[in-house]
């Protein structure tokens, strides 16, 4: 799930999770925190429906789960997934080696720049069909990204998609969710308090990951 953070702190216990019906109202409370390594320079609040035992994280906006950096550019990384993209694009390798160390490393853009590939679908053409119907972009644009063969052109194809995207936050994540990526995506809206799913109930299928507990999800959202 989604939430907003201030000065590292949730700053709103959302008040239903995932599983709220009409006929089973949800009572959430903040659990704890997970603290993680990489990722947010935060700790990650955990919280707990006691209603349906459901326990889900909340990310900041930009991150998903297991990522160590956000996926578009965030204030406070140092470098996001779209970076690494936007470099290669342009033919900027990063370092193999680096005296005195770097944050930016080759194996790092490569990883990068695969899971990009991923999102917009280059594991099938099942996941490309229903990116480009769902998302209203040009089926050819996310073939480029499958084919391309070396980093600049992966670069450069991650771009295109991306721009078409115009840094749509909320339409990356809907992508990743669809490829399978990353569980589905949940926001916390404040204003009016919902609770809103990012991936429409029409395009729920078998292979997006339901949502019924954080141990049983691959990487996802609650």
């Amino acid at each position: 799930m989604i939430g907003e953070y201030a000065a590292g702190s949730l700053v709103e216990v959302p008040g239903e999770c995932p599983c709220c019906e009409p006929t089973a109202p949800c009572d959430v409370v903040q659990h704890g925190l997970r603290a993680r390594k990489t990722g947010p320079e935060h700790a990650l609040a955990v919280c707990r429906c006691h209603a349906h035992g459901l326990c889900f994280s909340v990310y900041p906006a930009g991150f998903v789960p297991y990522a160590r950096r956000p996926l578009l550019e965030a204030s406070g990384a140092d470098f996001s997934y779209a970076d690494a993209a936007l470099d290669a694009a342009a033919g900027i390798a990063w370092p193999r080696s680096a005296s005195g160390g770097s944050d930016r490393w080759w194996t790092t853009q490569r990883r990068l720049l695969r899971r990009l590939c991923e999102v917009f679908g280059a594991a099938g053409i099942a996941g490309r069909d229903r990116v480009a119907v769902a998302l209203g972009l040009p089926l050819r644009l996310l073939a480029h990204v499958a084919a391309a063969v070396g980093y600049r052109a992966r670069g450069q194809a991650v771009v295109a998609v991306l721009d078409m995207l115009g840094d749509d936050l909320e339409r990356l994540l809907l992508a990743g969710a669809l490829t399978g990526s990353w569980g589905r995506p949940w926001r916390w809206r404040r204003a009016p308090p919902r609770l809103e799913p990012l991936v429409p109930a029409h395009l729920t299928a078998p292979t997006i990951p339901s949502t019924t507990s954080e141990r049983m999800l691959r990487p996802g959202f609650s």
